[in-house]
């Protein structure tokens, strides 16, 4: 797999973007998640699950594309170039 040094710049900004996202979903729910605070105060808890999710959705995107993209990177450094010797097979004659 290619080093992190060698993907593309759009890939490493959504890699961090990707983790910003996440880190404000786990905000977002973390009070949805304490159910004695919950009792005590009024959270809009659909809104907020409709963000969570919208924003999950988004991070979800950006590490589809950065996949695909690693993918191509991968494939093509596999393939022999074209100006890459090719050994030949010798027959026995």
């Amino acid at each position: 797999m290619a080093t992190i040094a060698k993907w593309p710049d759009s890939d490493r900004a959504k890699l961090s973007m990707l983790m910003d996202k996440l880190t404000a979903v786990t905000m977002d729910l973390k009070p949805l998640c304490d159910r004695e605070r919950n009792m005590k105060q009024t959270i809009p808890i659909e809104s907020t699950i409709t963000a969570a999710c919208t924003m999950m959705q988004t991070a979800v995107d950006d590490l589809r594309d950065v996949i695909k993209n690693l993918d191509a990177i991968s494939s093509r450094a596999r393939k022999p170039s074209a100006l890459s010797p090719v050994k030949e097979k010798r027959g026995k004659r």
